[in-house]
């Protein structure tokens, strides 16, 4: 397997104005970083670790050209990279702006590809030029096809996106225009030696990731970067010139926007179902980024319990007190970064039932179908039916042969009793008791 030893100074002018995601150029996202935090927006878990006095604020990353730098990634990027594995087709892109920029040969480190060691095994890097005038690239053997830049506005956003084609072994440079990506650019790769998968591959922001590129033309060859990075990411495919212009849209400025409806409001209101159970469910909300609810109990009553954040509108609070009212209200909040909630709803009050003292009816229970032999050895037999709110259960008893002939409580309201004595006398009684926590029986039949 090949190696590329390659750098590429470059300048590419672009607003980078930011919304909503786009699902087509996000197809084959390996790493993404908006910087709103040092996680990996693709989900990918390549999270951005700082050196120096790199900081992030308000979705930006501040580099000030002496020993900063971010690291992205774990420290065995290569299983994903595309760069070490086989060198497949890729798309590099990235969003910066430049303090200040050295005039000449050199220019600032924006990206940096490579091992921190071993640097044999190559590099590919990115960096401004001649003040930002100039594309070159740049590789072991020395400077090859100086090529004309689009001009250079000091402390403005711009973008760098790299494809590479495997199969023509060719690089292309773009920048943005109003229907895409322009190429601005391109060349072969120079190769020499072999990448050694092994090493540690993690892209580097800001820095060179070993000291071989500086050592080849002097220490202040390519300086750190001074200035700003707001966006990252590879691919492992060549975006379309189409999908260029959506780039842009991977991030989305810091969302400071609740769910609506804001304050919350309830679908059903709390209500009792039982002497112990109330439900409710408050208005769906939405949101872009997804949606949970919570479910405040404010009266702090025997029983009551606040929900935890859950994706459903509907909450049951159980194990309540009979007769006693409970009082709730409810918020949501969205699932972004900042997560951020509505306000609470105007609370809502609802009393639970009364106890259950009742047994199920009929009480005593009776027979629809009293006991009689189906032969020799079984006799079956049929309750009355019974009725009550929370369920009814059954239990038929024999008298006189003792309890190995008793059925269990049941909820059906017959019963066989088999392995009989031929010519024998039997005697049952029935009984039935609710389903509430009180259990409670009726008479025997």
């Amino acid at each position: 397997m090949q190696k590329m030893n390659l750098f590429f100074l470059v300048f590419l002018f672009l607003s980078f104005t930011i919304g909503v995601a786009h699902a087509a150029v996000q197809d084959g996202i390996l790493v993404a970083h908006c910087f709103d935090d040092l996680f990996d927006d693709s989900g990918n878990g390549h999270t951005a670790v700082l050196g120096g006095d790199a900081y992030i604020s308000g979705g930006i990353l501040y580099l000030d050209g002496n020993g900063d730098y971010a690291d992205i990634g774990p420290t065995t990027f290569g299983s994903v990279n595309p760069l070490v594995d086989a060198l497949n087709d890729f798309t590099i892109a990235v969003a910066y702006a430049c303090t200040s920029t050295e005039i000449g040969e050199g220019g600032s480190m924006i990206v940096s590809v490579g091992p921190a060691s071993q640097s044999a095994s190559g590099d590919l890097n990115f960096g401004t030029g001649d003040d930002g005038q100039s594309l070159d690239h740049w590789y072991s053997g020395g400077f090859n096809s100086a090529q004309s830049g689009v001009g250079y506005a000091n402390g403005s956003i711009h973008m760098v996106i790299l494809t590479y084609q495997a199969s023509s072994d060719t690089y292309t440079f773009y920048h943005q225009t109003g229907s895409g990506g322009a190429s601005h650019g391109s060349g072969t790769v120079e190769w020499s030696a072999e990448w050694n998968e092994a090493l540690d591959y993690t892209p580097r922001l800001g820095a060179p990731r070993n000291a071989t590129i500086r050592s080849d033309e002097g220490s202040g060859f390519f300086p750190d970067m001074n200035g700003q990075i707001d966006f990252f990411a590879i691919w492992d495919r060549i975006l379309t010139t189409a999908e260029m212009e959506a780039v842009e849209d991977l991030c989305g400025p810091p969302d400071t926007d609740p769910p609506a409806p804001d304050p919350a409001t309830w679908s059903s209101a709390p209500a009792a179902i039982s002497p112990y159970t109330i439900e409710m469910t408050a208005t769906t909300a939405t949101d872009p980024s997804g949606v949970q609810y919570c479910f405040d109990e404010t009266t702090e009553h025997s029983g009551a319990t606040d929900s935890s954040w859950q994706t459903s509108p509907e909450y049951t609070d159980y194990s309540l007190s009979p007769s006693t009212q409970y009082t709730y209200k409810t918020r949501s909040r969205d699932q972004s970064v900042n997560n951020n909630m509505t306000a609470w709803s105007d609370p809502c009050s609802a009393t639970t039932d009364p106890e259950d003292t009742t047994a199920p009816t009929p009480n005593p229970a009776t027979w629809s179908s009293p006991p009689a032999a189906d032969n020799p050895w079984q006799i079956s037999m049929t309750a009355t039916t019974a009725t009550d709110p929370s369920g009814v259960e059954y239990f038929f008893d024999e008298t006189t042969c003792g309890p190995s002939h008793d059925s269990f409580w049941q909820a059906s309201p017959s019963y066989s009793d088999f392995s009989l004595t031929p010519e024998t006398q039997y005697t049952y009684q029935v009984r039935t008791r609710d389903q509430s926590p009180n259990q409670n029986t009726g008479l025997w039949s």
